[in-house]
């Protein structure tokens, strides 16, 4: 969804009606935005490590189909907010600065949500090795 342009979670959606997607990862359904930020809303930080799960799960059945070399991407993607908790970024406005790690042109296999004072090359060794265990 990030890769895609993506930034609230109704965005979730275009990944819903990507029949391709789903059938390479031979997903037979795939849950609504709605449901998504019910289950969020219920189960709260437990939530997003159950989402981490997902995506470890989804990592497996994605990377038994790639022969090629594994290369690991790793970027930060900058988000403005007026929120109160947000920071100044690089960029010099307002907002945050998570980190994305990929595979192979876009799998994503580890992100980590930073406040946007905190420098894209800030602790990267311990990412990467994140994005390693995945």
């Amino acid at each position: 969804m990030l890769h895609s342009g993506g930034r609230v979670l109704e965005d979730v959606r275009r990944v819903h009606n990507d029949r391709g997607l789903k059938e390479t990862l031979k997903m037979k359904r795939m849950p609504i935005a709605e449901s998504i930020g019910k289950w969020i809303t219920r189960h709260g930080l437990q939530g997003g490590y159950g989402i981490e799960s997902i995506n470890r799960t989804l990592l497996k059945k994605h990377l038994k189909m790639v022969s090629d070399p594994l290369v690991l991407d790793i970027d930060a993607s900058v988000i403005f907010s007026q929120k109160s908790t947000a920071a100044t970024t690089y960029k010099m406005q307002s907002g945050y600065t998570p980190m994305i790690g990929h595979i192979n042109g876009g799998f994503v296999i580890q992100s980590e949500f930073r406040s946007g004072n905190i420098a894209p090359a800030d602790s990267n060794l311990t990412f990467v090795k994140r994005c390693q265990e995945q």
